[in-house]
């Protein structure tokens, strides 16, 4: 009888246990990055790029298949020195992309700095194609930044939907930039 209750109080426990434990595994990459910082730099290669965990936190933009491709060694060096030519452009932008997301928490500042940043590649590559309309996999209209230097079909997404440096827009796209620039100030916080 007493080995018999011993067991139950053992069943209860590990019951107890596995359901905290489970309870606690189940929390999504948004939490995990939670108090997590990322550098102007990150945050612009991870949008424009695919490239690193701000990507993932896209996936409206950026699908699995999408990141897998982009997740070669070549495809993070072009990306980097892409970067890197931006800093000495402009030295202040990714520094100013990072405030108006954590520090000023403001969309349409966003939204600016990704505008601007068209022209920023305008200057480190004359061949980038600023208007440039495909449809996407999701089926919507965005627009995309052709960079024809760094390989013949490489295309990087300027903030999803960010119409850069154009004077092509539509309801459409202006609402899908809308809304990709508060996603970005909402889950980057």
């Amino acid at each position: 009888m007493k080995g018999n209750f011993i067991n139950k109080k053992n069943l209860i426990f590990i019951l107890f246990v596995l359901l905290v434990s489970s309870i606690t595994c189940h929390f999504n990459f948004a939490e995990a990055t939670e108090g997590h910082k990322f550098s102007g730099e990150e945050i612009y290669a991870g949008v424009a790029f695919g490239q690193g965990d701000v990507a993932k936190l896209f996936p409206e933009v950026w699908s699995k298949e999408n990141l897998k491709k982009l997740s070669t060694k070549e495809s993070k060096r072009k990306a980097l020195k892409l970067i890197a030519e931006m800093k000495e452009v402009d030295p202040d932008y990714f520094n100013n992309l990072e405030k108006a997301i954590y520090e000023k928490k403001d969309p349409k500042e966003v939204k600016e700095l990704l505008t601007r940043s068209g022209k920023i590649l305008k200057k480190v590559d004359p061949n980038i194609s600023e208007n440039t309309q495909v449809d996407s996999a999701e089926g919507a209209c965005v627009t995309f930044v052709t960079w024809t230097a760094v390989a013949a079909i490489w295309v990087a997404v300027v903030a999803g939907a960010v119409v850069v440096a154009s004077t092509v827009t539509n309801d459409k796209t202006s609402l899908m930039n809308e809304m990709l620039t508060k996603n970005m100030v909402e889950r980057l916080n």
